[in-house]
């Protein structure tokens, strides 16, 4: 190839490998300011990505602090939907996770099995449900 015609294509090259790396971020995926609750998600094809959890906190605590509240915590559990399914295999999938927005002082000091994990509304409860791809998958 001529070294003209190579430095013309370089571009178009790197734009097309670029189309093939995805990253997947956590985005706002609704939520409810009466009752201080705030999904996210994000979505990957292939293998689950690992994802930046500072990242999602910041985000939800950004979101808890518009609407008033002092902090965001964690819900355990996510949710993991097929978002796009080609002949039973599932192509994209969907990973949500809630926060609950709370005011005053952190606790501190929480045992992993106490129950400030209980006061938590159970995030299957509040799932929706495809019948057609199957129940809820939490983590």
């Amino acid at each position: 190839m001529h070294p003209k015609a190579l430095i013309r294509f370089t571009p178009f090259m790197f734009l097309a490998l670029a189309g093939c790396a995805t990253t997947a971020h956590w985005n706002a995926a609704g939520g409810n300011k009466d009752l201080g609750l705030v999904r996210l998600s994000y979505e990957f094809a292939g293998d689950e990505p690992a994802m930046n959890v500072a990242q999602a906190l910041t985000i939800a605590a950004n979101r808890c602090n518009t609407w008033g509240f002092d902090r965001a915590q964690p819900i355990a559990g996510t949710v993991r939907d097929c978002a796009s399914e080609d002949g039973g295999h599932c192509d994209l999938w969907k990973v949500t996770r809630e926060y609950q927005c709370e005011k005053g002082e952190a606790l501190a000091n929480v045992p992993a099995s106490g129950s400030a994990v209980d006061r938590y509304v159970d995030v299957a409860a509040r799932a929706p449900v495809d019948h057609q791809r199957g129940a809820r998958v939490l983590r």
